[in-house]
């Protein structure tokens, strides 16, 4: 009843950004990035972390959520890693306020480019993708691989075979009288 999926965030540079506020840009050598900030995140992808979550940050000037660098390039191609990217909140969302697209169906389609899966919040794959589909700014490809790594995550927690596995009717009911 306690099975979880591990999540490692935020990814990456989070706690870097410039003046130590939230949504900051991150500006650092390549060299420091990968002696000092990387290895933490590599060593959970290596230990077999089933998720990781975007953070805020930009990176290079591009927010983390549509880093095709950061995603595409080393956690997907150099360390291989083949499961669940998650947003952080209303991250795509946030993109607009970093002026890398004006509206939901670019930074959408940015994130999605970038291998991000799962839009946690903001509804922006929802909404978005269809449109852009259509218009020929996605693959069906793009959509089906995150499609493929959520439904790969639902599978290794048993979750296809038994959506209800983990549901605990007696702890149900003693947090709603609570």
């Amino acid at each position: 009843p306690t099975t979880m999926l591990a999540c490692v965030k935020h990814f990456a540079l989070y706690g870097a950004p410039e003046g130590g506020r939230d949504y900051g840009t991150v500006d650092m050598s390549k060299i420091r990035m990968y002696n000092e900030y990387l290895p933490p995140y590599k060593a959970a992808v290596d230990a077999g972390v089933g998720s990781v979550m975007t953070s805020f940050n930009v990176i290079d000037y591009v927010p983390a959520s549509g880093s095709r660098f950061i995603f595409k390039d080393v956690l997907r191609g150099k360390w291989k890693f083949k499961d669940l990217v998650v947003t952080d909140y209303t991250s795509i969302m946030e993109m607009m306020e970093h002026s890398t697209g004006d509206n939901m169906q670019e930074v959408s389609r940015q994130a999605l480019k970038a291998t991000v899966d799962m839009d946690m919040v903001s509804e922006g794959f929802l909404h978005t993708l269809k449109k852009s589909l259509d218009e020929g700014k996605v693959t069906k490809k793009d959509i089906d691989n995150a499609c493929i790594r959520i439904l790969m995550a639902k599978e290794r927690l048993g979750l296809l075979d038994d959506p209800y596995k983990y549901f605990d009717e007696k702890r149900a009911a003693v947090e709603i009288l609570s």
